[in-house]
């Protein structure tokens, strides 16, 4: 107790505390013991002191706000430096907490990349049904061709061996081309031999224009020289055969003969070019040859009938239904001819299919004079 009197006493003598300081003094030294306080607290929590008494509403704007303008003036620095702010990595790919453990964009694409690249089994089932359809096509179209090939060889080889053609020379080439037009010659045919290979032969037909040199057979069916060649062979090409109810002599008021519209013009594939006028003004006649000789035959009709009409009638009860015929056919032909033929001539129908199974284009002509 006699401190604490000694101790007022001489505050009230000095007007001083015992300590020596004022009570102002001793107000801003205790204010500045609190801004060293809150200013280790603050610099502990990374904040400033007017941060600390703001509300947190506007703390997190204040905070935005210095981000804005720190990144401004870095922004500013890196321009007069001359260089592009980089972002910072994390900025490379943003997306939620879902994306978490997610492989990235382009991971992504090349994995479903892979997965596009895996075929369906559908895919597998067509691409091989195109394929066999591809390998069965093309060994069809081989055949064909090898068909085409041997018919036409064997063809040859028979006009090789028993026809002699007079306007080739003696080696077999065609004879040199003068720019004359040249008389018929007809053509020298060894039927003996011929019928001795094949006792079915009884003519030659021959058709300058389509390129047509082929041996005539028959049989009592029409069906066996179909797609039989006429040394006995099979193939697709056939033979030029006569009709199975007609005389083997060429003789009846109607011989029909048959023949393929093969693809590659052999037989009777090119006979459709008589379609055109122009080309029959060319080529008015074929020629038929017997062992008895040779006769020319002009055409006087060409058209598109049924494979079961009136048209393959091969004989008349009188001369009146033979020139009902004649005009009918002459009338419905796809150009005049001129050629008229009249009752008691015979003559010649050639045959061969169209693209309809119910039609057949037919080429008809009469026999003209005898030329060998």
């Amino acid at each position: 107790m006699e401190g604490i009197r000694k101790t007022d006493s001489i505050q009230r003598q000095t007007g001083k505390p015992a300590d020596g300081k004022t009570a102002e003094e001793k107000d801003k030294k205790k204010k500045s013991g609190r801004q060293t306080e809150d200013g280790r607290r603050l610099t502990d929590a990374g904040k400033t002191p007017a941060a600390s008494r703001m509300p947190k509403q506007k703390r997190s704007a204040g905070r935005q706000e210095n981000a804005r303008q720190k990144g401004t003036a870095e922004g500013r620095k890196n321009t007069r430096a001359g260089k592009k702010k980089r972002p910072p990595e994390d900025s490379k790919r943003r997306g939620t907490a879902r994306d978490a453990g997610r492989p990235r964009d382009s991971e992504r694409t090349v994995r479903h990349r892979r997965r596009r690249r895996k075929p369906h089994p559908l895919q597998i089932i067509i691409l091989v049904t195109a394929l066999a359809v591809f390998c069965y096509s093309a060994v069809s179209l081989i055949q064909i061709f090898l068909e085409y090939k041997k018919g036409t060889d064997t063809y040859d080889k028979i006009a090789a061996q028993f026809v002699m053609d007079p306007s080739e020379e003696e080696d077999g080439t065609p004879s040199e081309d003068t720019g004359v037009q040249e008389t018929f010659s007809p053509l020298n045919i060894d039927f003996a031999a011929l019928k001795e290979a094949n006792p079915d032969v009884y003519g030659w037909i021959q058709m300058p224009g389509l390129d047509v040199s082929y041996p005539v057979v028959q049989a009592a069916d029409n069906n066996y020289y179909l797609y039989r060649m006429a040394d006995g062979t099979d193939n697709t090409a056939g033979s030029i055969f006569v009709e199975a109810a007609n005389g083997p002599d060429f003789l009846d008021s109607n011989t029909i003969l048959y023949g393929h519209n093969m693809r590659n013009g052999s037989m009777f594939g090119r006979l459709k070019d008589y379609g055109e006028e122009e080309f029959f003004q060319e080529n008015p006649s074929f020629y038929l040859y017997t062992e008895e000789g040779a006769w020319g035959y002009d055409i006087f009709s060409v058209r598109v009938v049924s494979a079961t009409g009136d048209s393959y009638q091969i004989s008349f009860a009188s001369a009146e239904d033979f020139t009902n015929y004649i005009d009918n056919a002459v009338r419905t032909s796809m150009y005049d001819t001129g050629v008229v033929p009249q009752a008691g001539d015979t003559m010649v129908t050639l045959s061969t299919c169209t693209s309809s199974d119910e039609n057949r284009l037919i080429v008809q002509a009469v026999r003209g004079e005898q030329v060998n």
